[in-house]
């Protein structure tokens, strides 16, 4: 079986100095795989991994400086792994050029095959997607991308309803300046799937902007500025990781979103949590902040019951809810009818104005909250894409699959300010036990 990296395309010196020369702003050139001049086909796979797995397509991309590739967009159906090549012998490099990466989509037709497109963008950027006159297409599509360098991927983002895996050593992990970027537009699902990634970066922003899922999972993370967790829409972000430190942790929902963070060691100076609509954020496990922040426009939830803070400040519109443990100060206003609900011991100073303020026994809601709370998911197989995940696209939906429907966050915003609320969209309702409450209401 040949090499992923095996050289695709043989040309003369001069052209590859000319073709480079012309890509100068993406640093590599890209390459088709050509059976006969001039006449780009599919071809058979040679060991397929399931039986719809027929035909496949390869491109290389080639650099004369041995760079790497920063920068990469997924914006197709089916299912796209990310990963590192882990055999050395593969990079040799052909002639004056050097490997930097290999591509191989896979399908059960030709057609599908053919609305596949390989682009590059400044700088050092690699996409992957449908052509814009790609026609209605449907059946099973597999994308493997296979990066010559490791750890150094700083910014990526999926897009177009598909499911997107990415391995251990593909991103940037042990850099001070680097700022590590992921980003998931419309539905589809992306998988961070890096148990061994100790993350060592200066920031890092994780972001949901419509229906899609997160799944971002590493051993630990460490921001020198901050970790910014957004949701704008129905998604969900959730964040596994032994260790979470930064100075500044905060997440960020419009609409009825989640945001989820799994930790036993959460450390920061200001955790911060703002929701407009129904959105709800919940930090599990263990923690240390010297101040919290929640600003809640609607009815959104912020539990943060096992992060023990030095102080807390509170601001609710509308029926916003939080539970949280402060030691020293807790100042909470509302505009509306907002509940705050602290474990353990209360504050030593309580500020409030308007707003409802119960006292929790923290181990029997804890254990009625990680109960209904998602676990660490498994990515998909490659198999799957030929067996349980099918594509149907369609050009039409396709022009608008990047942005979420601003008009539906705009009506769950104003159903929360008026108080209507409607229990199919919330996340993790838990039923209020009032044997467990010690419940008190101070009121100015």
């Amino acid at each position: 079986m040949r090499s992923f990296f095996q050289p695709l395309l043989r040309s003369t010196r001069a052209r590859r100095a000319a073709v480079l020369a012309g890509a100068a702003p993406f640093a590599y050139e890209i390459r088709e795989k050509l059976r006969a001049p001039d006449a780009i086909v599919n071809e058979k796979v040679l060991f397929p991994i399931a039986d719809k797995q027929r035909v496949e397509k390869r491109w290389t991309m080639a650099s004369a400086s041995n760079t790497s590739i920063n920068r990469i967009r997924i914006s197709t159906p089916g299912i796209t792994y990310v990963s590192v090549s882990d055999s050395d012998a593969t990079l040799e490099p052909n002639g004056t050029d050097h490997q930097v990466g290999a591509i191989r989509v896979s399908a059960d037709k030709d057609e599908l095959l053919d609305c596949i497109e390989v682009v590059p963008f400044a700088s050092n950027g690699l996409e992957v997607r449908f052509k814009k006159d790609a026609p209605e297409m449907s059946g099973h599509l597999l994308t493997e991308l296979v990066l010559a360098h490791a750890v150094q991927v700083n910014e990526l983002e999926a897009s177009g309803g598909g499911i997107v895996v990415v391995q251990d050593d593909v991103l940037v992990s042990d850099c001070a300046h680097a700022q590590l970027q992921i980003q998931l537009k419309g539905a589809g699902e992306l998988f961070v799937a890096s148990p061994c990634l100790a993350l060592n970066v200066k920031r890092v922003v994780l972001s949901v902007s419509g229906s899609g899922k997160l799944h971002f999972d590493t051993s630990s993370v460490v921001a020198a500025d901050d970790v910014l967790l957004q949701v704008a829409g129905t998604g969900q972000i959730s964040t596994f990781a032994k260790r979470i430190h930064a100075p500044l942790v905060k997440s960020s929902i419009a609409g009825a979103g989640h945001v989820s963070t799994f930790s036993d060691d959460l450390s920061t100076r200001k955790l911060k949590s703002s929701v407009a609509g129904y959105g709800k954020v919940m930090h599990v496990g263990r923690g240390l902040a010297d101040t919290q922040r929640i600003n809640i426009t609607g009815s959104g939830e912020v539990v943060s019951r096992q992060i023990e803070s030095d102080n807390a400040t509170m601001r609710v519109f509308g029926l916003g809810e939080a539970t949280i443990d402060v030691k020293d100060a807790l100042e909470a206003t509302c505009k509306g009818s907002g509940v705050v609900r602290y474990v353990n011991a209360p504050p030593k100073s309580i500020t409030t104005s308007s707003i409802s303020l119960e006292r929790e026994r923290a181990a029997v809601k804890r254990a009625n909250d990680e109960a209904a709370l998602p676990k660490s998911t498994l990515p998909p197989r490659r198999e799957d894409a030929f067996d349980d995940i099918s594509v149907n696209f369609d050009p039409k939906s396709a022009c608008g699959r990047d942005s979420f429907d601003v008009f539906s966050a705009i009506d769950a915003f104003k159903s929360a300010i008026s108080g209507k609320r409607d229990c199919e969209i919330h996340f993790h309702t838990d039923a209020k036990d009032e044997s467990a409450s010690d419940t008190k209401s101070y009121r100015k």
